[in-house]
């Protein structure tokens, strides 16, 4: 009982440890091409977006692209001076909205106000574009405003993002469980603690089955031809099985079963071989030793299982077709 109460505290301390590093809302920056705002242009808005969402913390997370701050400019007034060079000056009405693309809603929005000079259109859109300061209070009350609906969308959905996680998990789409669930922020203390506790148990019924496939593999190519090459062949597939998969100990089965069966063969002609398959053997071993001492006490384990399941939900997304474009926000 002393000993669950200890792995118990360190999980929690983990949770608590870990609260900066998967902290506040992810924000994806996402500037439609704009009729009347030059390439050039566009991209130093988009810059100074993406600077304002770092300010505050908000920059995408790779797991999810539900949020969105975007932006619309509507140029109010434009002066052309008779100068050599031409100065052409323009004010505009920058607007800034944060929101669910997928549910087309609005969270919040903030109209900035700003003016440049240039010997281009272009060049005075992104000098007007340049007074965009992130620090400035009207950009900061934007922020938390938004940050605190995406949390109470969180919050008033956990159930269902839990139950959909499950649903994906039973169709072994576990990358996609694990994306779902490492979606939720920190700040969604409960919802975060129970997508967080399922995301380890989902993450370990991935490991499981993809040691089980590994097992299986190996055995293939072990059965093949039964000899040197088809057991070292063999025997790099079972290194990928990790150390927490249950499928651990049919790996070892079958490593020993093979091992058993290379003493049997010839010494005399498979000498060689035989050393070759010592040393990769003992390698295997080595490795497989070194990783459980890594992962020996219940902070590391737990640790390292969020680490690598946010690496499975990052990779995930990057795979996935990008599905936001200005369709889904058009209406803002």
């Amino acid at each position: 009982m002393k000993k669950i109460a200890t792995i118990i505290v360190a999980v929690l301390l983990v949770t608590v440890a870990m609260a900066q590093e998967y902290g506040r809302v992810a924000i994806n920056v996402v500037v439609p091409q704009l009729p009347n705002v030059p390439e050039e242009a566009h991209a130093a808005l988009e810059t100074k977006m993406q600077q304002v969402a770092t300010q505050y913390g908000l920059a995408s997370n790779g797991l999810t692209d539900r949020f969105v701050m975007t932006a619309k400019v509507n140029v109010t007034s434009k002066d052309i001076a008779p100068t050599t060079p031409v100065k052409i000056s323009q004010k505009m009405e920058v607007t800034l909205f944060i929101g669910d693309v997928l549910d087309n809603k609005v969270y919040e929005s903030v109209v900035l106000s700003v003016a440049g000079i240039g010997q281009s259109e272009t060049q005075s859109m992104i000098n007007a574009f340049n007074q965009i300061k992130p620090m400035d209070p009207r950009l900061k009350a934007f922020v938390e405003n938004a940050e605190r609906k995406i949390a109470e969308y969180y919050t008033n959905n956990c159930s269902y993002i839990l139950t959909e996680a499950n649903a994906l998990a039973q169709q072994r789409k576990y990358d996609a469980a694990i994306a779902k669930l490492m979606a939720v922020p920190e700040v969604c203390k409960e919802c975060y603690e129970q997508c967080m506790a399922r995301t380890v148990e989902v993450y370990q019924t991935k490991l499981n089955n993809d040691g089980d496939i590994l097992v299986k593999k190996a055995r293939s190519q072990w059965i093949a031809k039964r000899d040197y090459a088809s057991a070292s062949e063999a025997l790099r597939t079972l290194s990928n099985v990790d150390p927490q998969s249950s499928a651990q100990g049919k790996a070892q089965v079958l490593v020993d079963e093979i091992n058993k069966h290379l003493r049997n063969m010839e010494a005399a002609a498979e000498a060689q071989r035989r050393e070759e398959w010592e040393f990769a053997k003992k390698q295997y071993e080595d490795n497989l030793a070194m990783a459980r001492q890594r992962q020996a006490d219940a902070t590391t384990i737990r640790r390292e299982q969020i680490a690598a399941a946010k690496e499975v939900g990052i990779a995930y997304g990057k795979n996935q077709p990008k599905t936001i474009t200005y369709n889904n926000f058009r209406t803002w």
